[in-house]
């Protein structure tokens, strides 16, 4: 009778299992973009993060990913720029940034997960957004895709200004009126 050995049935089985490991990664600045895009009475408005940085520690089974450990990212509010002449201060002094250096998000707990295509997910999150030093818990629906030991992250959150106790900027003595709200779109790379 044919007798197996128990150090090829560990290899079997440990084959069987696949392979889980958690990737350690750094949000790469070069190539992550996060704007704010708003409205006022006079025409639509855009704001650009010069610089972002972030973490993240991605669990993967078999090139599959399975969970969220740590999800962060930081923009320094001197750098957020307006295309419009004017626009830094107007940012600088809603977001107070004399007393509040960032705006930064931390992830708390995955929602769920669901895999649309080879290395693709839609993820649903829950963590803490920090502005103007206020800080609310806010859900966030994501599009990941892994590949090559990276893993890139797209999304977008409307954000209504006056839940962090900012004041929508004004300017011309008021005749120009920012709207409440603003849709924050983010394309981030972490490797």
């Amino acid at each position: 009778m044919f007798r197996l050995k128990p150090a090829f049935l560990y290899l079997i089985l440990l084959l069987s299992i696949g392979t889980i490991f958690a990737q350690n990664l750094k949000l790469s600045n070069a190539q992550s973009t996060l704007q704010v895009y708003g409205t006022s009475s006079l025409h639509n408005w855009e704001v650009n993060a010069d610089k972002l940085s972030g973490d993240g520690v991605f669990i993967i089974k078999s090139d599959t990913l399975v969970n969220i450990k740590i999800l962060s990212f930081y923009v320094a509010t001197v750098d957020l720029k307006g295309e419009k002449k004017g626009m830094k201060n107007k940012i600088l002094n809603a977001l107070q940034a004399d007393k509040y250096a960032s705006v930064r998000y931390q992830f708390e707990k995955l929602d769920a997960i669901k895999q649309v295509s080879f290395n693709n997910y839609d993820v649903d999150v829950t963590g803490n957004l920090t502005i103007a030093g206020k800080t609310k818990q806010i859900e966030l629906f994501l599009n990941m895709s892994v590949f090559d030991n990276k893993i890139r992250i797209k999304g977008y959150k409307n954000i209504n200004m006056i839940d962090y106790n900012i004041k929508p900027p004004r300017a011309l003595m008021g005749i120009l009126k920012t709207g409440d709200s603003v849709k924050v779109s983010f394309d981030a790379l972490y490797q």
